[in-house]
């Protein structure tokens, strides 16, 4: 079905609506490195990665559900019966989760729900209409006993869910404030009654197993007895409880927050009393800086669990190939032998951690290619991330582009040991070639001038002159526009406060000079959520004759702006898109194919980028013209009703579609001396009404507050 936009002005925004036709992802772009097409490409990358199995769209063959800690973002990926396939339509149906989530059928209605951080456990049902998912809120914090305590759980642990005595209801293995004994809390749903669709809790034991993890990550047997006292504290650990003998009780796979490798705790007990008997260190042989780990899953398709481990440390923790696959080779138990390193990342665009992109013809060859900046490599002697350019080159068409992977170290920026660099191009010295500047973690932007010949790729050398220096940089991200239509780019800059920075640029020739004009423009400050920060991205493209400014944030919307000649910018959306690909990542923006229409990147806190197109042909909507203006509705923005007024005598047929051209709302009205749609249900963002009657088919856009 295509949705039919008449282009037209409103009173709220005076610009033509091609400026405002939504980004939809863009798969079609191939991407090659060393030989091999990249499946994942656009997916956006892996750092902290947990993986829970899920039925997204009801075929019997379990997808991938992703949750990352870094940036808090969710991916989600469908098996087709061989691989897996990218399919983000499902990972917009889920909340705003937090620190760790896992996916499990606590009731037993075959629908998988969720359980997450929320100061102890949150649990929100899931339920599934075809294969769309909606989740709802079923306990804000688990709680046990008769004077109903909080199930404690560390923010950066993973708990086990699993039925432990075998009586068919999901019980919880986590462990105390100490980190040192492990607890059972034991569901008495079915005990009480006779089902599983309760979280009803007592704890069962204080010191389940028989054993304590002291605070240098070693195991203790037979240590109930000890008591708590002298115990080292620590906190984080990982469990994966799974029955390795098929002997009907749980053994461990554990990891600590300072281990490099899993232990595996074998249960010499049984389901009624469980007891661990022995241990084995270094299990899987794994070493993964730092805090591993190990979730059950059958990525190969096989009808057998097999085992995906990650770091779950989100301060130090490898991120190059990091993703370790185990396929478990037993007819009828676990034995998991290591398959691949870099499971799913080595199919993805994905430089390490915080992606910034930017499109640049690096080589003069009229083709635009990619140039990424990151916060870095992590490098475990150091312990600290090294940040570097990776350029991908455009081996394509000017309308059909393709990417190859060249070089993770562009122009050796390697060597300077600059932390969080980000990119922004333009010819600084005005001698016809393009120059590159760096935003990073000091207050300096850093200078590379290009002294390649002309139309030769660029060569780049740092140059000392300090072109910008303000005590509100640091973590700074620029990009360059004309904003004064003075012939030269000027400089606009993020800051990590949340703000935007215009310097003016008053250069002569190759004396470079640029004027502060403004350190809070155009009142532009996107932080959210009470956060102290809002890691800003700015990048400002041109439409139809009208500019605008799109901001990238912390936590990964996309605001956007236009009046940008005004004191004060308006706000047109500050969810643009739908887009979310974590926050942390760059922005930029081009008409990559020269098909009119803009294409977008966007990085993220994975390491990865996402690519977004205006064309059509991925939006599903098709233009018409409309010469009268024969519709009104209002308020505009609104936040209950929207009344709508039309010269018409026939019913009419009144749709409301996302900016994803996804349906939202459908209803038929004879009474039109009185129409009025009731849009309090929708979410806060912008949307298209498709009003069929009177004389033809038309579209308002309007905004719900």
């Amino acid at each position: 079905m295509k949705i039919y936009i008449a282009i037209l002005f409103l009173c709220f925004c005076c610009a033509d609506i091609q400026a405002q036709l939504p980004f939809h992802a863009n798969f079609d772009v191939t991407v090659e490195k060393e030989g091999e097409i990249l499946d994942l490409a656009w997916a956006g990358g892996l750092d902290n990665a947990q993986f829970s199995e899920i039925d997204f769209d009801g075929d019997g063959i379990m997808d991938l559900f992703v949750f990352d800690k870094s940036g808090n973002s969710i991916l989600t990926l469908r098996h087709n019966g061989e691989k897996y396939e990218y399919a983000p339509q499902y990972a917009r149906m889920f909340p705003r989760l937090l620190d760790w989530v896992l996916l499990a059928d606590y009731d037993g209605d075959g629908v998988k729900d969720i359980f997450t951080d929320e100061n102890g456990f949150r649990v929100l049902k899931g339920a599934v209409d075809g294969d769309s998912w909606s989740f709802v809120e079923a306990k804000n914090r688990l709680r046990y006993g008769e004077d109903e305590k909080i199930i404690y759980i560390s923010q950066a642990d993973i708990p086990a869910l699993t039925d432990i005595e075998g009586d068919g209801d999901l019980d919880i293995l986590t462990f105390d404030v100490g980190g040192a004994y492990m607890q059972w809390y034991e569901n008495l749903s079915q005990d009480l009654y006779g089902h599983a669709d309760s979280l009803v809790f007592e704890k069962s034991s204080d010191c389940w197993g028989n054993f304590v993890e002291l605070g240098d990550g070693t195991i203790q047997l037979e240590a109930c007895e000890m008591g708590k006292k002298g115990k080292s504290v620590h906190a984080g650990s990982t469990i994966l409880a799974l029955d390795i003998e098929g002997d009907n009780d749980k053994d461990l796979i554990l990891a600590d927050v300072i281990d490099t490798s899993f232990t595996f705790l074998l249960n010499g007990g049984n389901a009624d009393s469980s007891v661990i008997t022995a241990f084995t260190q270094n299990y899987l042989n794994e070493d993964l800086f730092d805090f591993p780990a190990a979730y059950l899953i059958d990525f190969n398709n096989d009808g057998k669990k097999d085992l995906l481990t990650s770091p779950n440390d989100e301060i130090y923790y490898e991120n190059t190939n990091h993703i370790g696959a185990y396929k478990n080779v037993s007819d009828n138990g676990f034995e998991f032998v290591l398959e691949e390193e870099g499971f799913l990342i080595k199919e993805m665009i994905d430089v390490g951690s915080d992606a910034f992109p930017v499109w640049v013809d690096y080589n003069v060859d009229g083709l635009l290619d990619i140039v990424i900046g990151n916060k870095g490599y992590f490098n475990r002697d150091s312990l600290r991330f090294y940040s570097s350019l990776t350029l991908y080159e455009n081996m394509g068409t000017n309308e059909t582009p393709s990417f190859r992977w060249i070089t993770n170290n562009f122009a050796n920026l390697g060597q300077y040991n600059y932390a969080n660099i980000y990119p922004a191009f333009t010819d600084l010295d005005q001698d016809g070639d393009m120059d590159l500047l760096i935003g990073s973690k000091t207050e300096k932007l850093h200078y590379f001038e290009n002294i390649a010949d002309s139309n030769t790729p660029m060569e780049l050398e740092l140059n000392t002159f300090n072109v910008v220096t303000s005590p509100y940089l640091g973590f700074s991200t620029p990009t360059f526009f004309d904003i004064n239509e003075d012939g030269l780019d000027d400089l606009i800059v993020g800051e990590k406060l949340g703000r935007v920075l215009y310097y003016e640029n008053t250069s002569n020739g190759s004396n470079i000079s640029f004027e502060l004009i403004s350190d809070y423009w155009g009142e532009v400050d996107v932080r959210q959520f009470s956060e102290p920060v809002g890691f800003p991205v700015p990048t400002l493209f041109e439409q139809d004759g009208s500019r605008y400014l799109m901001v990238n944030t912390l936590e990964g919307n996309l605001f956007l702006y236009t009046d940008l000649e005004n004191e004060v910018f308006t706000l047109v959306d500050n969810n643009y898109s739908n887009i979310k690909e974590s926050g942390e990542g760059g922005l930029s923006i081009t008409d990559m194919d020269n098909d009119g229409y803009l294409d977008l990147l966007v990085g993220n806190a994975r390491g990865g980028i996402g690519l977004y197109s205006q064309n059509p042909m991925y939006n599903n909507i098709e233009f018409v013209e409309r010469t009268s203006p024969e519709i009104n509705i209002y308020p505009n923005p609104t936040d209950h009703f929207l009344h709508i007024e039309i010269a018409s005598s026939n019913p009419i047929n009144i749709t409301i579609y996302d900016v994803l051209g996804r349906l939202q709302k459908t209803e038929t009205t004879t009474n039109l001396t009185n129409i009025s749609v009731d849009v309090s249900a929708l979410e806060t963002g912008l949307y298209f009404c498709e009003i069929v009657g009177g004389n033809g088919r038309f579209v308002e856009r309007f905004f719900r507050e």
